[in-house]
């Protein structure tokens, strides 16, 4: 089993089994060609609390291994890479009005979270991201969130 990690300055929080990454070279390049096209971005809630900052994705019909989720200054990414079957592809639809295939998120954090203690699950379609805050300015380096 192989484990990517681009620095040693990357984090992972994970309480159970861990499903390696797809490789990041590859995810970016289906990023780029699904830029070219039309990309329907996901519907999101941001609270931001006295205690929290929480982040709520609508996301249905994926596996929480397929995202791959970041910060790095205090911009929090979120990215979805599904390979579509072909039968999904050639399928003709009466109506077809969500999608999400591939995307990339960005969503700026206030400066006072501490995304190292950050946890995220995803759960019934809905992804949730919970970054507790601190009562002083936060500075971390570039890490992953790991979805549970």
């Amino acid at each position: 089993m192989e484990h990517y990690s681009s620095k040693s300055s990357v984090h992972y929080i994970y309480p159970g089994e861990y499903t390696p990454l797809p490789e990041l070279e590859r995810l970016a390049e289906e990023l780029k060609l699904h830029r070219e096209g039309t990309v329907v971005q996901p519907l999101v809630n941001v609270r931001d609390r006295t205690e929290s900052f929480t982040i709520e994705v609508a996301i249905p019909g994926v596996k929480r291994e397929n995202f791959l989720i970041a910060v790095k200054d205090h911009v929090l990414s979120i990215a979805l890479f599904v390979k579509s079957s072909v039968d999904c592809i050639t399928e003709n639809f009466h109506l077809h009005e969500f999608n999400y295939d591939c995307f990339d998120r960005h969503i700026l954090l206030p400066e006072n979270v501490n995304p190292e203690l950050a946890s995220a699950s995803y759960k019934e379609g809905l992804l949730h991201i919970y970054i507790p805050k601190e009562s002083a300015p936060v500075k971390t380096e570039a890490l992953r969130i790991v979805v549970y």
